[in-house]
């Protein structure tokens, strides 16, 4: 049996920069990625889709790694991503954008998703409140490493 954890994480943010100087990392998905923390490993599978691979999340006597895939498509500034369904036990997908302001830059960040844990269902109490909010720190720490690279 498995349980499903879902996961949902909104970012927004007002920057003191131009939106040109993002360019680079709109452009570079790979390098963009990397800069989600744990990140043990990014796979290229082809026609702008990418296999992430997570450290383990969890409590300290259960740990899962995490695998899951995206096709990533950019348009101007924003950037999708969509999960590819057949790809490790977590569906994640959202966007990344950033829009031009008056004087500066809005940052924006989404991710929603599932993880698929082979646990019974008993322990869902523990161990869904423990890896959702890993993972929110993990998108937070992804959030706030884009805002140095940029920065």
């Amino acid at each position: 049996m498995a349980i499903h954890v879902p996961l949902q994480r909104r970012r927004s943010e007002e920057l003191p920069l131009q939106v040109e100087r993002v360019e680079a990392l709109i452009r570079d998905i790979p390098a963009t990625i990397r800069l989600f923390p744990e990140l043990r490993r990014i796979v290229e599978l082809g026609s702008g889709a990418y296999r992430w691979e997570l450290e383990p999340l969890g409590t300290a006597v259960y740990k899962v790694p995490i695998t899951f895939a995206n096709r990533f498509t950019v348009s101007g500034h924003f950037v999708k991503f969509v999960p590819i369904p057949e790809v490790g036990n977590a569906r994640i997908g959202g966007a990344l954008s950033f829009e031009a302001l008056g004087g500066g830059t809005r940052f924006s960040l989404t991710v929603e998703g599932r993880i698929l844990l082979p646990l019974p269902l008993v322990l869902k109490p523990v161990a869904a409140p423990v890896v959702a909010s890993e993972f929110e720190r993990l998108v937070d720490g992804f959030a706030a490493n884009i805002l140095r690279a940029v920065g």
